[in-house]
């Protein structure tokens, strides 16, 4: 036997070994990396949905601070969009922030407080997400 072709046969084998690796290592970076990305921008617009529904609870606040008697009259559920306006839902409130969130506030008024619970929802690539908040006010003053 010819050592000299059972030496190119045994590199031929070890270079379709090493591009295996190679390959499958770049793979798992792509993938790690799509995977990083795609969490990070998740973080990202649920801390903007947060931040929306905490400037709903104090929407809410100034309202109470300065109206009472509207107030305590707001139950059920209203849709607050970009305008910062109080409209009450006739059903779900649809897309009212820029092109990505929906923001709804649920008042129940059990005297002598009201329960006011913010939800944020917006679509991603893995469905419908949302956030909430919930806070408790009563007439202080």
């Amino acid at each position: 036997m010819n050592r000299t072709g059972f030496n190119t046969g045994q590199t031929l084998v070890e270079i379709i070994v090493v591009v295996g690796v190679v390959v499958l290592l770049v793979t798992g970076l792509v993938i790690g990396t799509t995977a990083s990305l795609r969490i990070g921008e998740s973080g990202k617009i649920r801390s903007q949905a947060v931040k929306l529904a905490q400037q709903a609870i104090e929407l809410a606040r100034t309202v109470r601070d300065t109206q009472w008697a509207t107030f305590a009259s707001m139950t059920g559920t209203y849709c607050l969009g970009d305008t910062n306006t109080w409209t009450p839902a006739t059903g779900l409130c649809s897309v009212n922030i820029g092109t990505t969130f929906t923001r709804s506030v649920n008042f129940a008024f059990v005297d002598p407080r009201m329960t006011v619970e913010v939800t944020v929802s917006w679509q991603d690539s893995s469905g419908t997400k949302q956030t909430s908040l919930k806070t408790y006010f009563t007439q202080w003053k």
